[in-house]
């Protein structure tokens, strides 16, 4: 049953370095069973640019580790000088710890930058 559904992150990112979620929505995301995300990017600079996203969980809010071994968005291509969309979800097979953030990293050929919006819905498994 969906809970609800949150903007996570509205940021420019600067670089392709990897950039978290504000850790205000660490514990609503950590809460639901099933998370899906819908990243938003545009002005976006970058030859072949591509943006990828994890979850990483923890039990006290301070110590991260990657969910699972892959991004549940995952070097999805997006178009230079446009607004490209990217979807992705985690089925909620493995449980999830207390608290969860989003883990975004921006690819492509030379400088990389853009801004991202991502969204997230999240459910709980109905019982």
């Amino acid at each position: 049953m969906r809970r609800s559904v949150i903007e996570v992150v509205n940021d420019s990112i600067p670089s392709s370095s990897e950039v978290y979620s504000a850790a205000q929505f660490n514990e609503v995301l950590g809460s639901c069973d099933q998370v899906a995300l819908h990243a938003v990017c545009d002005q976006i600079t970058s030859s072949s640019p591509t943006i990828s996203v994890r979850l990483h969980q923890s039990g006290d809010n301070r110590n991260f580790e990657a969910k699972t071994g892959s991004a549940i968005i995952a070097s999805v291509s997006l178009t230079a000088g446009a607004t490209s969309n990217a979807f992705g979800a985690d089925a909620g097979t493995t449980p999830n710890q207390g608290f969860i953030r989003l883990a975004i990293t921006l690819g492509g050929t030379g400088t990389v930058s853009g801004h991202v919006r991502i969204y997230a819905t999240l459910r709980d498994q109905r019982s």
